[in-house]
């Protein structure tokens, strides 16, 4: 399949998105974006094409953000994946 071909399909994938933006953390492609740039637009394309239901470009943001000690940043990217995986956890209420 051609790179160019791949490239395209993978901006539909949050996931592989997710995926491509740890390869590149670890090396850097110069006609590639940062890093950072790629897990964002991970987490935008989840928003966009799957009604922000997947949890993992909140994860890998999260976890980048963890790396460089931005814990802020990293805290509220978890809380977004938690507001993600709400909707597919009941509620349970603890009678005691």
């Amino acid at each position: 399949m051609p790179l160019l071909l791949m490239s395209i399909m993978f901006t539909r994938y949050p996931a592989a998105l997710a995926t491509l933006a740890d390869l590149e953390e670890v090396s850097p492609t110069e006609s590639r974006p940062p890093a950072l740039n790629i897990y964002t637009q991970s987490v935008n394309c989840a928003r966009l094409h799957y009604d922000d239901t997947h949890i993992y470009p909140y994860t890998y943001i999260g976890n980048y953000h963890y790396r460089r000690a931005n814990y802020k940043e990293a805290l509220r990217n978890w809380a977004e994946a938690s507001k993600v995986i709400s909707r597919y956890v009941p509620y349970v209420h603890c009678v005691a």
